[in-house]
């Protein structure tokens, strides 16, 4: 995923992370979370219109995106904790994340040509700064997609492993394997909030996230 993102040579957004529950692991055949690397040109702010014919099956997906504000550093001899990102976090947005996998749904290749895949990167359409966002996330967010006017699906900030901090607070040790750390700017999206809808020609959003501003999108 590293070599093809790098071979694109498009300016990187920042990351994402999937399969944050045993639900979604079982869908990409992991046993653990996973990473990809997103990219600027995909990113669009509330409200937004998408052109359907531009997007590769693509899934509506409701997260949260932590904005760095520096790099997380660690105690030497120990890995990143929560306190770590703390310090080091911006700002906190709802996002849509509209997931794109380049392989048919039904019969997906082996789990490499989904990691070169960067685990369906997509677009991302970003809501307002969450004022107050650690104390709305520690009581917990409900969270609705309602698609053409009907529910769609529901879930809560618990279904991302109980808190959406826990994949940032992952991923940041993950990278380090790599030899790779969050950069400042980078922008992480933690992971749906066990919601997956498909997004079809003329379709309207409305994600409803619990005391915060309704995000809206189209995909004509």
């Amino acid at each position: 995923m590293l070599q093809v993102a790098q071979a694109l040579g498009w300016p990187r957004l920042g990351w994402k992370i999937a399969a944050t529950n045993e639900a979604l692991q079982r869908k990409l055949r992991t046993d653990a979370p996973v990473f990809g690397m997103t990219f600027s040109r995909f990113l669009s702010h509330a409200p937004a219109a998408l052109e359907h014919a531009q997007l590769l099956d693509p899934i509506v997906e409701c997260e949260f995106a932590f904005r760095l504000g520096r790099s997380p550093m660690p105690a030497p001899g120990r890995e990143l904790g929560e306190d770590d990102l703390l310090a080091a976090i911006e700002s906190v947005h709802p996002c849509v994340e509209v997931a794109e996998c380049r392989f048919a749904r039904h019969e997906l290749p082996p789990p490499l040509f989904i990691q070169a895949d960067g685990f369906a990167s997509g677009r991302y359409v970003l809501g307002p700064p969450i004022p107050h966002w650690q104390a709305l996330l520690e009581r917990g967010v409900d969270v609705a997609v309602f698609r053409n006017g009907q529910l769609h699906s529901s879930g809560h900030s618990s279904d991302v492993m109980g808190h959406p901090l826990r994949p940032l607070v992952w991923l940041a040790n993950a990278l380090r394997r790599f030899d790779l750390q969050l950069q400042p700017g980078d922008l992480v999206c933690t992971g749906s909030c066990n919601i997956l809808c498909p997004a079809r020609a003329g379709d309207r959003f409305a994600v409803h996230y619990e005391g915060l501003p309704e995000l809206n999108l189209s995909t004509d």
